[in-house]
């Protein structure tokens, strides 16, 4: 944890009691990057590859994308001055790309909001990422699953996600974002690992806007 006063020039999308979501940017990444470095660490802990296949490093969290500081949020508690979440994606083309989406485990669950109404950090954030999407136009938002994950790979599929398992639609994936993977059956082949890749329109998942944005 932090104990330094948070004085950030970043967006604050939503306020409730102590938790703020803002925008992530540079300033945000290099302020709290142990704090982002150690909720890593602690959830690849909890969940393994339910989380992700590889643990982020500082030099993962600090790299430039295109889109990412613009489509990126996380969630402070400014009680503790700690980073409990957050969202990372990156823009390719016209879509955006999920990279990281975490929430410390001591803050899973729902939270009561002011008009009586419960939310979790995760929709919260799903419901500012579509928004700000379907302003801007974008039409896809895609993510990859490991290959041994089927549980979170029928989570996506449960809302809604389409499941890439055709040669043609990997390929779109595949030279869209310029990946040096192979297009098997339905998965791709990348980096020596295999992942199912999912997607869905900005405009299909628009409803997490109209159910959970303030």
């Amino acid at each position: 944890m932090l104990t330094s006063t948070i004085n950030l020039n970043s967006q604050i999308y939503y306020k409730q009691g102590h938790y703020q979501i803002v925008q992530l940017t540079e300033e945000v990444i290099h302020l709290y990057i142990k704090c982002f470095v150690d909720l890593e660490h602690k959830t690849l802990s909890e969940l393994g590859d339910r989380y992700a296949n590889q643990q982020w490093t500082e030099q993962h969290y600090l790299r430039d994308l295109p889109g990412k500081w613009k489509y990126s949020l996380c969630a402070l508690d400014t009680t503790y001055n700690c980073i409990v979440g957050f969202l990372i994606t990156s823009l390719w083309e016209n879509n955006l790309h999920l990279h990281r989406i975490l929430v410390d485990s001591d803050f899973r669950g729902y939270i009561s909001d002011s008009e009586g109404g419960v939310f979790s950090l995760s929709e919260r954030f799903y419901s500012i990422l579509f928004k700000k999407a379907f302003e801007d136009h974008l039409e896809y938002f895609t993510a990859e699953v490991s290959y041994g994950n089927k549980i979170v790979r029928d989570t996506y599929l449960r809302h809604g996600y389409e499941l890439l398992d055709e040669k043609e639609k990997l390929l779109w994936f595949i030279q869209g974002k310029k990946l040096n993977a192979q297009a098997c059956e339905d998965h791709i082949f990348v980096e020596g690992d295999k992942n199912f890749v999912v997607r869905k329109k900005i405009s299909e998942a628009i409803e997490y806007k109209q159910k959970y944005a303030s």
